[in-house]
């Protein structure tokens, strides 16, 4: 409850994380405060994020998240978090082909789990994709505990 700030109005240029909005992460930003949630996050620029909430008394209070945590992409996790939430967990499709698994996540994960997944695969059609993995069968259920925290859904085609 300390760290909140109230205010009455919101800032322009501010952006507002839509969790009802189940496409990418980056599609779910909009400048309208998604009044249909108690608690969200917002962005003033790609390095400053925080939390929001509405009171009941039609105030905001916001607290800072501390740039550690932005620089690490765990604003990632937070996002994740929400969309369980609100019952909109992505899903994870993975196409088996044998010995090998081609993984396709909804969006960027954190940035560990990110290192985890070029450590055990191979992103699929450049070194710079991060939504696309070619991953050895053998470590998918390694795979299905590392995104489990993260409440992601893996469906098998």
């Amino acid at each position: 409850e300390n760290n909140f700030r109230t205010e009455e109005y919101l800032p322009s240029g501010r952006e507002y994380f839509n969790c009802s909005v189940s496409s990418a992460m980056y599609k779910s930003w909009s400048p309208d405060y998604p009044d249909t949630q108690y608690i969200t996050l917002y962005r003033d620029n790609m390095d400053m994020y925080g939390v929001i909430r509405k009171t009941e008394d039609g105030f905001f209070q916001t607290s800072a998240i501390p740039s550690s945590f932005v620089k690490l992409q765990d604003i990632r996790r937070l996002v994740y978090g929400l969309w369980a939430k609100e019952k909109r967990s992505p899903t994870v499709y993975v196409e088996q082909k044998g010995a090998i698994c081609y993984v396709r996540l909804p969006s960027h994960l954190p940035k560990k789990e990110q290192d985890l997944f070029y450590l055990i695969g191979w992103p699929r059609y450049n070194y710079r994709n991060k939504t696309q993995y070619v991953i050895p069968t053998m470590l998918m259920p390694f795979v299905e505990k590392l995104l489990q925290p993260l409440n992601l859904e893996v469906e098998y085609k």
